[in-house]
């Protein structure tokens, strides 16, 4: 490595201001995966919410501190297969944490109560046989050094 050389000094009131020339060197850093396929090899995605008819879902969301998740977004999508979910709705969670959505037809869903990877989402969540479904979601903090922590939220 070169060392620094030194062009040129100037004062300017009262400063001395110091030039240098130096060789200067760069890496290529790439950022996440390279394989497209990445995130879907490492997530295995599997429906967290399923119904046995059609329901209004009504939520609360907090933290593990118990305190609420405010002005939260909430994802509900129809789960197709591992790879494939179609967005069914989304919901803002109000200064309680709570949310809605009104008439969600039986199947299988994905509920992404956290709109990032900060928190994990939930593996399991069960509505019994009425008209209404109420969810209590806990969140608890993901780990930031998975694989996974790369990918968007599925």
């Amino acid at each position: 490595m070169k060392r620094p050389q030194i062009r040129q000094f100037a004062k300017f009131a009262g400063t001395v201001l110091l030039t240098v020339a130096m060789h200067v060197s760069a890496q290529y850093v790439s950022l996440g995966p390279t394989d497209p396929n990445f995130c879907a090899n490492v997530e295995q995605i599997k429906p967290n919410l399923h119904l046995q008819r059609e329901v209004q879902l009504k939520g609360r969301v907090l933290d593990q501190t118990g305190a609420p998740l405010e002005q939260s977004r909430v994802e509900l999508r129809v789960y197709i297969s591992k790879d494939v979910q179609r967005p069914f709705a989304t919901a803002t969670t109000d200064h309680q944490g709570e949310f809605v959505f009104k008439e969600v037809p039986k199947g299988e869903y994905r509920l992404l109560p956290s709109p990032t990877r900060a928190f994990a989402q939930p593996d399991d969540l069960r509505c019994g046989t009425g008209a209404q479904c109420f969810l209590k979601i806990t969140l608890k903090a993901n780990k930031t050094d998975m694989p996974d922590t790369q990918c968007p939220i599925r």
